[in-house]
């Protein structure tokens, strides 16, 4: 389907002699072409911006289509996926107020008795105008009568006047039976003076919650969230690590309040914190009643963390299951990866040092023996210490790692004294994923590094790798990739 920018409406008024059938086949056809489109990109459902890139958004083009006559807009409205997911912009906001017989009104009293009406609300409050032109205290509370009904819920604030008038209407609501999804994101850049307090959603009653997903929204972590998490899967926390003074509980949560909070969320498979980890209380030793109880994690990422707080934080993480782990702290803290070459049973074998910073707790990554996918950017190592890691993960499957001069030694190590190539052990034999990542400034310090890295793969494809089935690596190196033959079947760019 055409953006709706680009639609003809006098156009599409000449055709509205077709009969319902045909129109009735035609959408059926569309709206499976969207379907196609966001199963082959999933995040388009879970994204304002992917839903963008996809060319206008099909709900807004859909109301187009339903402007045209009754028999269209009958049509249009007995083809449910032709609508989904709903969005909720300056379109409908303006129209709504408006026009209130219109469609849009209809639409939501269609709403309130369809049982097959889409499972997506996409709600972009980012607008620079003030929320009175848009009619907000009128179309909120109205929309908030069928989210009750919907799966998935995305909201993304940005003028606080909108943010907080949203957060007013669903801070009215009891419950959210039906929702499995949950995204609230609002904008780093909103001055925390005037940020929105405070929020419980929907007082916890959303017993079929599965994916949630929170960035820069001041939650009340002191509330009881049990009922809310029981059947959660996805947890997705992100502060902007500038947005306002740590001591503030209301805005992020402490370790116990996060425990308590996920105390009933046995099922938890993927955990992701950005920007901060919950705050650790120094005098609350490991123990099987303060670390988390989560027997089906098997996803950790770690992104822009504070070195002392991820410090504080991985003893209470069980990680025995972990399959993929994704650590990247920031970058100023440059911390050093140290493994102990005496470590037993796969315990303790990887700690992170911070030799410019004695204040700095090193800390242990406990049995990883499990993991499959590693990505670990913004880590200094020792060749010695890499090699110790991947004998300690032995199922290690997809690599993701910066491209830095330790990665020849890493991937071409020099056999032993006197003995030839054939005696070379090289690790993560199970490896059919490599993407090596940056190294913009070695490839252009180091001319002969590009030939070098060549020289690398072909060795270790040929005595160790055989297993590689992709190979990603930067622009700078294609051209050399691609003058050898050997390379073509599995590597991508």
């Amino acid at each position: 389907m055409p953006d709706s920018e680009q639609i003809d409406e006098s156009a599409l008024r000449a055709n509205d002699h077709l009969p319902f059938d045909m129109l009735f086949g035609v959408f059926t056809l569309v709206a499976e072409r969207t379907e196609i489109i966001c199963n082959i990109l999933p995040e388009a459902r879970m994204s304002m911006d992917a839903a963008f890139a996809l060319g206008g958004d099909p709900f807004r083009q859909a109301l187009k289509l339903s402007h045209v006559c009754r028999t269209w807009r009958s049509a249009a409205f007995a083809v449910p996926k032709l609508w989904a997911p709903i969005f909720i912009g300056p379109e409908l906001l303006w129209m709504w107020p408006r026009d209130p017989t219109g469609t849009a009104e209809c639409l939501f009293q269609w709403v309130q008795r369809g049982a097959d009406w889409p499972r997506t609300v996409l709600l972009d409050l980012r607008f620079d105008l003030p929320p009175g032109v848009y009619n907000l205290d009128v179309v909120i509370p109205r929309m908030c009568e069928f989210i009750e009904m919907t799966l998935v819920l995305h909201v993304a604030a940005e003028h606080h006047e909108f943010a907080q008038v949203a957060l007013n209407a669903l801070r009215r609501m009891e419950a959210a039976p039906n929702l499995e999804n949950l995204g609230f994101t609002i904008t780093a850049s909103m001055p925390n003076s005037i940020r929105p307090n405070g929020w419980r959603f929907f007082r916890g009653n959303t017993p079929k919650l599965a994916s949630l997903h929170i960035e820069n929204v001041r939650l009340d972590w002191r509330s009881n969230y049990h009922s809310a998490f029981a059947k959660l899967e996805f947890m997705s926390l992100t502060y902007d690590k500038d947005l306002e003074d740590a001591s503030n509980s209301v805005t992020m949560p402490t370790y116990m309040q996060l425990f308590n909070a996920l105390t009933d969320s046995p099922n938890l498979y993927d955990l992701h914190l950005h920007g901060f980890v919950p705050r650790m209380a120094r005098a609350l030793p490991p123990s099987a009643e303060t670390i988390l109880q989560l027997p089906y994690l098997r996803s950790l990422a770690l992104k822009s963390i504070d070195p002392q707080d991820m410090a504080d934080l991985v003893p209470y993480l069980p990680l025995q299951a972990l399959t993929h782990l994704n650590l990247d702290l920031w970058q100023e803290h440059q911390p050093r990866l140290l493994v102990d070459p005496n470590f037993s049973n796969n315990t303790d074998f990887m700690q992170v040092l911070f030799p410019d910073d004695d204040t700095i707790t090193p800390y242990p990554w406990h049995d990883l023996s499990s993991l499959t996918h590693l990505k670990i950017s913004t880590l200094k190592c020792d060749e010695d210490d890499y090699f110790i890691m991947f004998d300690a993960i032995p199922q290690l499957t997809h690599l993701e790692m910066s491209l830095t001069k330790v990665f020849r030694i890493i991937f071409l190590p020099m056999p032993p004294v006197g003995e030839g190539e054939e005696s070379m052990t090289f690790p993560a034999p199970k490896l059919q994923y490599l993407r090596a990542f940056a190294g913009k400034s070695l490839i252009q310090d180091d001319q002969d590094f590009p030939d070098l890295f060549v020289e690398i793969m072909v060795k270790r494809i040929e005595n160790g790798c055989q297993k590689l089935r992709q190979l990603i690596v930067p622009q700078a190196l294609e051209e050399q990739l691609r003058a050898r033959g050997d390379f073509k079947e599995y590597t991508e760019y």
